[in-house]
């Protein structure tokens, strides 16, 4: 393959992956339950996994994530590295 054949895919790599980004950052910000709670959420992408990380306030939150990702259309594997800062909400009572 040609170092510009290489260069173009490269770059269309780039842009499949800003997109992507772009979606997950939408679908965070219109989402009715995470609008106001995923705020502190950064996502980013390595290796073709969508990667979470900040915090939330409950783990309810944490857990709608990947779901509100996949409503986006992201298909690709997601590593939720996403801090609950309220632990007791996973039903430890």
């Amino acid at each position: 393959m040609s170092p510009l054949v290489e260069s173009i895919e490269e770059i269309e790599a780039q842009r499949k992956e800003q997109r992507i980004i772009r979606n997950v950052r939408t679908m965070l910000k219109v989402h009715h339950r995470l609008r106001n709670e995923a705020s502190d959420v950064r996502v980013s992408i390595k290796d073709n996994v969508v990667i979470l990380r900040g915090s939330v306030a409950t783990w309810e939150v944490k857990r709608m994530l990947v779901p509100a990702i996949r409503q986006a259309g992201v298909l690709w594997s997601v590593s939720n590295h996403v801090r609950a800062n309220d632990d007791t909400s996973r039903g430890q009572k």
